[in-house]
């Protein structure tokens, strides 16, 4: 499976109240924003995962219709790229946006519905997700 194409995301900013990063195409193009609950050791549900490659595959529930899944988490299973505002919409999964912004006081994610739809269309069935520390 290496001839999946790799997509990166950079977590910019972590704190107490959630993590921001970009997702970067193969060519490093920026596509979306992203939020994710902070680092807390990678505990289930509280945390954002570990830093490393992951392979994303389709994933398709009423809760969560046409989205990807995250395989081969350490410890961790259901973990998911979706729609979200702040870290309050995640459980351990990855929230997307088209802009970076505040709601309620939280880091946030917006049009999060908007650009879910373009993910759907731009990225494939399966793909590699590089996690990565900004620096």
């Amino acid at each position: 499976m290496t001839d999946l194409p790799a997509y990166t995301l950079v977590r910019q900013s972590s704190a107490n109240n959630g993590t921001l990063g970009e997702l970067l195409d193969p060519s490093n193009i920026h596509v979306c924003y992203t939020c994710e609950l902070p680092w807390l050791n990678n505990t289930p549900d509280q945390s954002c995962i570990p830093v490393g490659t992951y392979t994303c595959g389709p994933h398709n529930t009423p809760d969560h219709p046409n989205v990807w899944e995250l395989a081969n988490v350490p410890g961790r299973s259901g973990v998911l790229i979706h729609n979200g505002n702040t870290e309050k919409d995640s459980l351990g999964c990855i929230i997307v946006g088209s802009a970076k912004g505040t709601l309620n006081g939280l880091p946030a994610v917006l049009n999060s519905d908007v650009t879910l739809n373009m993910l759907r269309q731009k990225l494939p069935q399966q793909f590699l997700l590089v996690i990565q520390n900004a620096g």
